[in-house]
């Protein structure tokens, strides 16, 4: 990834299309992190502003076009991925996706946008499971679209203003959420078992 991020600095006049071309690919599931992409698009803005908007418009675009091919990943051969083979992989796959079904189910809005502030892979298999489970595409971009522009937006914005020490602060505050996330579902699950167990005795 750092041999990716020092080709986009050194190729600045193609770097916009570089950049929407990383973050397409990494909707594939192609090991690409689209946040050190968007904080290194965010720090050449810093160095060459009168590229900022072309860069700032590149990983929108990307991102936007990131999470359409991972929709259309799910869409299109999730049920190939949710077959049994008995891989540990596949089955903490298969999990995630059941888990985030009922996420999109319920709060699809809330998953879409919240979704994109967690790391550790957590997206793709995000968009890929509004793929599998169909949400209607006109739906999916309405949701998208300003689910990139917020998440996306802020951390390039955020960079960019206040260059990578606030992208450090960033990740952390990324990972306080997810464990803030596990916890707090942990913890609805435990209690509506007891609920449900209080309502039976009753």
């Amino acid at each position: 990834m750092e041999t990716v991020a020092a080709y986009i600095q050194q190729n600045l006049e193609i770097a916009p299309v570089i950049i929407v071309l990383l973050l397409t690919l990494a909707g594939a599931n192609i090991p690409l992190s689209e946040d050190v992409i968007n904080i290194t698009a965010a720090l050449m803005a810093v160095m060459h502003p009168h590229y900022a908007v072309k860069l700032l418009a590149s990983v929108l675009i990307g991102a936007y076009l990131g999470d359409t091919v991972s929709y259309w990943v799910g869409r299109g051969a999730g049920h190939l991925m949710l077959a049994p083979k008995g891989s540990e992989r596949r089955e903490s796959f298969k999990k995630k996706v059941a888990v985030m079904s009922v996420f999109l189910h319920k709060r699809d809005v809330i998953a879409l946008i919240f979704g994109r502030f967690i790391p550790f892979g957590f997206r793709n298999i995000l968009h890929m499971t509004s793929g599998i489970i169909r949400i209607s595409f006109v739906r999916y971009i309405l949701l998208d679209i300003p689910a990139v522009l917020v998440t996306t937006g802020f951390l390039f914005t955020l960079v960019f203003l206040f260059g990578r020490h606030a992208a450090d602060i960033l990740k952390t505050a990324e990972i306080v959420f997810l464990g803030f996330l596990v916890f707090a579902s942990i913890g609805y699950l435990v209690w509506r078992k007891t609920w449900k167990r209080c309502k039976t005795a009753e």
